[in-house]
């Protein structure tokens, strides 16, 4: 099998940076995105992010939803910081946990 690890290092020291001229910020967002998958695959697979394997990444892993039907986003919740989330306003309804965050970035 092929250890994921050794590829997304290239990805993110070489490719992108280097050939690519991708800005921090980009290389932020590939990064919170590959984290959101990683963590999400690991769940899935009952293994560790450290030992993925890039064959153990396809279509059905991230395609086909878990079998329980509040378990889909359940990885994405637990990912997601608590610190991150204002807390709502006293009269307003609290807005529905999104399994996103928005990264800083000078423009």
């Amino acid at each position: 099998m092929t250890a994921l690890a050794l590829h997304l290092a290239a990805f993110f020291e070489q490719h992108l940076p280097v050939e690519h001229n991708a800005s921090q910020c980009t290389r932020d967002s590939y990064g919170y995105a590959f984290q959101l998958l990683l963590t999400y695959a690991s769940q899935r697979l009952k293994v560790a992010p450290s030992q993925l394997a890039l064959e153990q990444i396809d279509a059905p892993l991230v395609v086909d939803p878990p079998s329980a039907p509040a378990a889909a986003l359940d990885w994405a919740v637990a990912s997601t910081d608590e610190a991150d989330t204002p807390a709502p306003a006293a009269a307003a309804a609290p807005a529905p946990r999104a399994a996103s965050r928005t990264l800083p970035c000078d423009v």
